[in-house]
């Protein structure tokens, strides 16, 4: 493989990244792996970059099957992520992700599991944009993502339990849900004053 766009601030490059991110979800059974794993990464399928730094991950509805690796966290200009869509991306969301300054981390409709981790409330991106809608999150939701500034986060169709936190209410976005019917269910208005139902 040729190496390009390091974009990590270690010495992994980005393509050892995205390689392993390939493998570790069956990269070969996706549908449109288009230019995975030949020549410049920027111009693989799903993958955007700026200046040769990646800055963006699409591979939503592709096929993708297996676990979501620690080490995208080292791609220091990656600002999208979003793998949304995929039943077969399974196990634990990594706490590392919580590192990265993203705009958008879209992983609803797959089959993530364990807790939401703390860390997400790290996310050093603005409006962040956060849909982990229809996985299989169990235990409560950290108080930690009312430091987050998020323009919308959906949480619901998990196994969340217990209340909402009340640090939820710091959030200021246009649209939060964090569960429905039975479940955890909160949407703050223009005040960012919390209601539940």
């Amino acid at each position: 493989m040729t190496d390009s766009g390091s974009g990590t601030g270690t010495s992994a490059t980005a393509t050892e990244i995205l390689t392993e991110l390939y493998e570790a979800t069956r990269g070969a059974q996706w549908s449109e792996p288009t230019n995975w794993g030949t020549g410049d990464l920027c111009a693989w399928a799903g993958i955007d970059c700026v200046d040769g730094e990646v800055t963006s991950f699409a591979r939503a509805n592709k096929q993708l099957n297996g676990t979501l690796p620690s080490s995208i966290a080292l791609l220091s200009s990656l600002h999208s992520f979003e793998a949304n869509f995929n039943a077969g991306v399974s196990g634990t969301l990594p706490s590392e992700y919580g590192q990265l300054a993203l705009s958008s981390l879209k992983l609803q409709n797959n089959a993530l599991s364990g807790f939401l981790p703390t860390q997400l409330g790290m996310i050093a991106g603005l409006a962040v944009d956060i849909d982990l809608s229809g996985n299989r999150f169990s235990g409560v939701v950290p108080t930690e993502l009312g430091q987050l500034d998020v323009d919308r986060l959906r949480l619901f169709n998990n196994a969340l339990s217990g209340s909402v936190p009340s640090e939820i209410t710091n959030l200021r976005p246009s649209h939060c849900v964090l569960g429905h019917e039975q479940d955890l269910y909160s949407e703050a208005g223009t005040n960012g004053a919390a209601a539940s139902r």
